[in-house]
């Protein structure tokens, strides 16, 4: 892993001069951001979201998941191959994440609008003007001027309710940082535009006990493949975590990722499990 720079239904023919487009690296504020944290943060955060950070390490290959799109059956939600189908399931991405061990005894957080004013809440901030709040979206940039720097605890205090306490405005920066990552590597739309609703999912993963958001992932992973294989060429779905899946699975290495119910890293150690690993040809690696 390194650290770079988402019935038969009647295909839409794709246009071969646009290329497919991915979340094809980690925006440098969420770099920054995660690293200004420390440990201590970030330890904080991985009860919530376990290993799922670690794609941020993940250097994205969109001609993976270009080259997936044409195996894609939607009807069945599997991918066909000339003899066999396969397909990502639950306990695999919650493998992923190390939260597998517990996901049968998980309630799956369904995503619900959320009103303008229930986003300021959320997140602790005084209301202010932001056109794009009104088509239910916010930016990385915003959220990393008030939570992603020190400084943003200074510079928007007025506009932040933390009551003058920086160990409080700290706690709402995770909270801040949750909805960032997850708006911008896991649940990506097109333009960077982190959907507000993602603050409703984030504040349940905090203040309720046994909820899961894998099932959302892998929704969105199913939902994501059918629209571009129909000619969308925006993948909104966590490109990253497909990827990782179906390297497991076409490479048999001599150590494989069984996803059985432990705590286990899959996802730092994927590199080292398919390092000899070649993408067929025609698919860059």
């Amino acid at each position: 892993m390194v650290h770079p720079g988402r019935g038969k239904c009647q295909k839409r023919k794709r246009d071969s001069n646009v290329p497919l487009q991915v979340v094809d690296c980690t925006p440098l504020q969420l770099w920054a951001w995660w690293n200004d944290m420390g440990l201590i943060e970030q330890g904080i955060i991985f009860k919530y979201l376990g290993f799922l950070t670690r794609i941020m390490q993940v250097e994205p290959k969109r001609d993976v998941i270009e080259a997936l799109l044409s195996f894609w059956n939607p009807t069945n939600n599997v991918f066909r191959f000339s003899n066999f189908e396969m397909t990502p399931t639950l306990e695999e991405i919650a493998g992923f994440t190390g939260f597998g061990v517990r996901l049968h005894h998980q309630r799956l957080i369904a995503p619900r609008g959320i009103s303008i004013n229930k986003f300021f809440q959320h997140l602790n901030i005084c209301k202010v003007k932001e056109q794009s709040l009104d088509k239910g979206w916010i930016s990385l940039q915003f959220l990393y001027d008030r939570y992603g720097k020190e400084d943003g605890f200074k510079k928007f205090g007025r506009t932040l309710n933390n009551k003058g306490s920086f160990e409080t405005w700290k706690e709402h920066r995770r909270f801040a940082f949750m909805v960032a990552f997850l708006g911008t590597m896991v649940f990506p739309r097109r333009g960077g535009k982190i959907n507000i609703f993602l603050t409703g999912v984030v504040n349940v993963l905090i203040e309720k006990k046994n909820y899961t958001i894998v099932p959302m992932i892998l929704a969105d992973i199913y939902r994501a493949l059918t629209v571009c294989q129909k000619g969308k060429r925006f993948f909104e779905g966590c490109n990253i975590l497909l990827q990782l899946w179906i390297v497991e699975h076409l490479y048999q290495p001599p150590t494989v990722a069984r996803f059985i119910q432990d705590r286990s890293d899959y996802i730092t150690s994927h590199a080292k499990r398919v390092e000899k690993y070649r993408c067929p040809e025609g698919v860059n690696a």
